[in-house]
């Protein structure tokens, strides 16, 4: 059940985090897989979704719950999965930014940066969010 909630949420963080019209019939499916992977006790794909929703809430502009559902992650994937937290403080970045918290925003991204070095799509990812800040 686990390995193929987490290849469902790969497919929809793919296919649907991009389009902002799709995003509100997403929240359900994620609040769904996150409910069940917390009955489970399966705490990394229960962070990753959490992570999901809380990217799909910032691009709906819903600030105060997507940094609620990116900490979660944050924390959870800190100990189990550093590359996903250094995914997730990126979109936490740019959120601390909008909210004028300057020099977290900023030591948010170098601790993300260093998390996501590793792997080059995240990395990519994650630049993008930096820019966003700098520019």
């Amino acid at each position: 059940l686990g390995f193929t909630l987490f290849i469902i949420n790969i497919f929809l963080g793919h296919n649907y985090l991009s389009n902002s019209k799709k995003l509100r019939p997403l929240h359900p499916a994620l609040k769904d897989a996150i409910r069940i992977f917390q009955e489970v006790g399966s705490t990394l794909p229960e962070a990753i979704f959490s992570g999901n929703l809380g990217d799909a809430l910032y691009f709906q502009q819903n600030q105060q719950e997507a940094k609620r559902q990116l900490q979660k992650a944050i924390d959870i994937c800190d100990k189990k999965n550093t590359v996903a937290a250094g995914a997730f403080r990126g979109t936490m970045a740019l959120i601390l930014w909008h909210e004028g918290q300057r020099e977290e925003a900023f030591s948010t991204l170098q601790k993300g940066e260093k998390q996501v070095q590793s792997y080059t799509l995240e990395l990519g990812k994650f630049l993008c969010k930096k820019a966003q800040i700098y520019c």
